[in-house]
C-alpha cells in the first residue's frame, strides 16, 4: 500500500475505519479499510483544528491540508451568502440564506472535495487519477489535477451533457463515454493498474477517504460569515459526500468549542431517487439501492447514497426529504431571481425547504434561521433552461 509521510499533512491526522474502529496512516486505500471494506474516515486533532479554523484558515484545502493551501491556493471555498426573503417569508422562516457554491472555480461544490483529494494523492506520490460522473465531478477532478501535474481520466454516461466532455478535454484531461452501468467496472480496471481514485467516500468497491474533508470548510464558512450557527441547514444528496463532510464539518466545530450546537441538517433527493429517504424511515443500518428513476436533477441520480451519509445524520439527529421534477423547476426559477442560476440539482435544497422544515420542526424555533447550499451552476446543464420563472421582480 502506497503511502508514507509528507509535509501536505498534519502532525496527527490518520484514518480511522467506521466500521471496526481500526486506525491507519495516511496511505492509498481506494478500496476501503483492508481489514473489513468499511469506508474510512479522516481522524483530525481536536486543537489542530481549532487552531487552523481560528485563525481564519478559509477554502477546503485551509481546512484539512494547510501545507497544501500555503504551496498554492486553488480559490475554491469562500463562497457567499445571499438573503432570500422571499423564501423566508413563504415559509415562515426568520431568514433565509443561500450558500452559492456556483462561484466556485469550476462551478460547483465539487471543486471542495477534489481540492483536498487531489492534494492527497499528490501528497501520496500519484501521477494519474480516474473518476466516474455525471459531469461536475469530473470537471472538477480534472481541473484540480492538471494544477497538481497529474493525468486524470473521466468515464462519463451516455446522458452527460454535452458541454461536460468538452469542459475536461479544454482543462486537460481525457473524458470517456459509456453507458452508465459500465463506468464503475471501467474504474477499477484502472485502479488495479495502479490509478488513483476520486470520487465518494462509500466502497461500492471503491471510496476515497480524503475528498470529502473538503465539505467540511462548508460549515466552518456559514458560521464565520452568520456570525453563528443557523438552526437549519438543507442540502442535496446523491452519493452522500457533501452532506455526511457538512455534518461532519458542524461536529467538528461543537467539538472544539467554536460552535454551540450542531444545527438540524436536512438532505434532498428526488423522489425518484429516494435510498438516503427510504433508509432513514426505514430505520435501516445500512443504504439498500433503489430503482434508478428518471429525474431532470441529473446529478444526484443514483440507485443509493453512501452508508456514511445515514450514519453522519442519524448521528445529529438529521432528516431526509424528496422533491418532484416541478419544485426543481419552480425552485430554480426562485434561483434566479436571485442572480444565481442552478442546474436542476443545485436547486434541489430550495425545493425542498418546506418539506425540510416540517421534518425537522421539533427541535427547531418557530422561526428559524436557515442556510440551502446551492451546490452546481446550470451553464453545463442544457435541462436546466426548463425551469419556472419567478413572477416576481430582480429583489428576493
Amino acid at each position: 500500500m502506497r503511502g508514507g509521510p509528507s509535509s501536505l499533512f498534519g502532525d496527527g491526522e490518520r484514518l480511522r475505519c467506521t466500521g471496526c474502529d481500526r486506525e491507519l496512516a495516511f496511505g492509498a486505500y481506494w478500496r476501503g479499510c483492508p481489514g473489513c471494506a468499511s469506508a474510512l474516515s479522516i481522524v483530525v486533532p481536536r486543537d489542530w483544528f481549532r487552531e487552523q479554523v481560528a485563525r481564519g484558515a478559509a477554502g477546503a484545502q485551509a481546512v484539512a491540508f494547510p501545507e497544501a493551501a500555503r504551496e498554492e491556493s486553488f480559490d475554491e471555498g469562500g463562497t457567499p451568502l445571499r438573503s432570500a426573503p422571499y423564501a423566508a417569508g413563504a415559509v415562515g422562516a426568520n431568514a433565509v440564506w443561500v450558500k452559492d457554491e456556483t462561484r466556485n472555480p469550476t462551478g460547483s461544490f465539487k471543486d471542495r472535495l477534489n481540492a483536498v483529494a487531489t492534494a492527497a494523492i499528490a501528497g501520496l506520490g500519484g501521477e494519474r487519477l480516474v473518476t466516474s460522473s455525471t459531469g461536475n465531478q469530473a470537471v472538477a477532478a480534472v481541473w484540480y489535477a492538471r494544477r497538481r501535474g497529474l493525468v486524470a481520466r473521466a468515464f462519463l454516461p451516455e446522458e452527460v451533457p454535452g458541454t461536460a466532455p468538452r469542459v475536461i478535454e479544454v482543462y486537460g484531461g481525457e473524458a470517456v463515454i459509456v453507458p452508465w452501468g459500465d463506468r464503475s467496472g471501467l474504474v477499477r480496471e484502472l485502479v488495479d493498474l495502479g490509478w488513483d481514485y476520486v470520487g465518494r467516500n462509500a466502497p461500492r468497491p471503491l471510496a476515497n477517504p480524503y475528498g470529502m474533508e473538503g465539505y467540511k470548510s462548508i460549515a466552518v464558512e456559514i458560521v464565520a460569515e452568520l456570525g453563528r450557527v443557523p438552526d437549519v441547514v438543507v442540502m442535496p444528496a446523491c452519493g452522500g459526500d457533501g452532506i455526511a463532510g457538512v455534518v461532519k464539518g458542524f461536529r467538528s466545530l461543537a467539538e472544539a468549542d467554536l460552535a454551540e450546537r450542531v444545527p438540524a441538517v436536512v438532505a434532498v433527493q428526488p423522489e425518484t431517487c429516494d435510498s438516503l429517504v427510504v433508509a432513514l424511515a426505514d430505520d435501516a443500518e445500512s443504504v439498500r439501492p433503489t430503482a434508478l428513476g428518471e429525474s431532470i436533477a441529473h446529478s444526484l441520480r443514483d440507485e443509493r447514497a453512501g452508508d456514511h451519509a445515514l450514519h453522519e445524520l442519524r448521528s445529529i439527529g438529521g432528516a431526509a426529504v424528496t422533491v418532484s421534477d416541478d419544485e426543481l423547476r419552480r425552485a430554480m426559477g426562485e434561483m434566479g431571481a436571485l442572480g444565481v442560476f442552478v442546474e436542476p440539482a443545485g436547486a434541489a435544497a430550495l425545493a425542498g425547504l418546506r418539506a425540510a422544515l416540517a421534518r425537522v420542526e421539533h427541535r427547531i424555533p418557530a422561526r428559524p434561521e436557515v442556510v440551502v447550499i446551492a451546490t452546481g451552476a446550470g451553464d453545463r446543464w442544457p435541462a436546466s433552461l426548463e425551469f419556472e420563472p419567478s413572477s416576481r421582480g430582480g429583489r428576493s
